[in-house]
């Protein structure tokens, strides 16, 4: 008997036509003595990333004092990272636990999908949270007027579309491919280089296809987040402030550091052919933009920034208050009681409530002066514009703390 390979008319002998109806993921390692710490890591680090993500999401929701363009790039990145994370580390955490590593041959694609729009957006939107930064730091004045909110929507929706566009090119193209052999996965998930080492037709073009897009895509998000820090970093050496020199050094190399992880792991997965890849170390550098850089991304963009601790503070303080009230109530003395008077046809003096003294007539109560208002000097030279300039990179520099 002979049947036909999914998504190939050629027939094939029947040792090679098999057709693929599911997959199966090896995970990170077959060790029993491994799994079980793995599983207790991996989970420790999707509960931190949940509670990150979808804490700063809501918190810049509900908080109005966050309602500006910074935050709206931030709550769509912790979105991101929220689903991006929930695509992967969930089955991941199921196959440590379990024998059975088996995924559908349409969960594979779902998977992959959903990883690569997830992934794309990320990347674009990093570049939009960067050129946001510059506008800011390098120009203040113009800020409001370049930042609008349809300009910011458009780059959000921009990012999501991308995201699609280059899902539906990549799982279109390698799940058009024959898969006749093997069903095996020599990875925690559907990754696209692990699957398209599994088809058994011609990969080159598809090889090509995953180059190209993946190169395009990477050198223009990258290349947007460089420049914007580069103009950032001079606009910042210009401004004579030891304080806000440090900050935005210290800013700079976090955010640089976390964009360096995750564009060199994509990088060194997508952007060399799949034939120079090792399924081992493949594994490895997967974790990092799969699982940590969703869990640091809250912490280094978000939870440093003094905007944000106030919000979670004041957010705490609206969740204690009815607490507090309760107890207080409930601890609180009963109405005091009327003292009874010895004499029942006096007064008691004590008891008596007690009038302020009238003031004599002609003497009038001392009345603060208003002192005049502080005269503001508008700068008249270009020497003075340029230092009010620089006042109002270093306010926007300590109001951001950290950016």
């Amino acid at each position: 008997m002979r049947k036909r390979c999914r998504s190939s008319g050629k027939v094939l002998p029947q040792e090679n036509s098999t057709e693929v109806t599911d997959f199966i993921l090896l995970g990170l390692t077959d060790d029993p003595q491994l799994q079980v710490p793995l599983f207790v890591i991996f989970t420790f680090i999707y509960l931190l990333t949940l509670i990150g993500n979808l804490g700063m999401t809501t918190l810049i929701l509900l908080d109005s004092r966050l309602h500006t363009p910074m935050y709206f790039f931030l709550c769509n990145l912790s979105l991101v990272d929220f689903c991006y994370s929930s695509t992967i580390t969930p089955k991941v955490m199921a196959g440590l636990l379990k024998a059975d590593k088996v995924i559908s041959y349409h969960a594979c694609a779902a998977q992959m999908f959903f990883f690569i729009v997830f992934a794309t957006a990320e990347s674009y939107l990093l570049a939009s949270m960067a050129y946001d930064q510059y506008a800011a730091v390098c120009k203040p004045l113009h800020y409001t007027t370049s930042m609008t909110t349809n300009r910011c929507a458009c780059l959000v929706v921009g990012s999501y579309a991308c995201g699609v566009l280059n899902a539906s090119v990549n799982t279109g193209d390698k799940f058009s491919l024959s898969f006749c052999g093997s069903n095996v996965i020599h990875h925690f998930f559907c990754d696209v280089p692990a699957v398209m080492t599994l088809s058994c037709s011609e990969k080159r073009i598809s090889e090509m296809i995953l180059v190209l897009v993946s190169s395009f895509n990477v050198l223009l998000a990258l290349s947007v987040i460089l420049i914007s820090y580069l103009f950032i970093c001079m606009t910042v050496l210009r401004v004579h402030s030891q304080e806000g020199y440090q900050k935005a050094l210290s800013t700079c190399a976090s955010h640089l550091t976390t964009v360096s992880i995750f564009y060199g792991t994509v990088i060194f997965m997508y952007v060399q052919p799949s034939s120079s890849h090792s399924m081992d170390t493949d594994k490895i550098t997967s974790v990092f933009y799969t699982m940590l850089i969703p869990m640091l991304n809250p912490v280094v963009y978000s939870l440093r920034n003094r905007e944000v601790k106030s919000a979670f503070n004041k957010a705490a303080e609206k969740i204690r208050a009815p607490w507090l009230s309760a107890h207080t109530t409930l601890q609180s003395p009963g109405p005091l009681a009327v003292k009874a008077s010895p004499h029942p046809g006096r007064q008691d003096v004590s008891s008596a409530p007690q009038t302020p003294s009238t003031q004599p007539l002609g003497e009038r109560p001392q009345q603060r002066r208003s002192e005049p208002p502080l005269h503001r000097e508008r700068p008249h030279s270009y020497r003075a514009l340029d230092t009010a300039l620089n006042e109002r990179t270093s306010s926007v520099l300590r109001q951001r703390n950290q950016w």
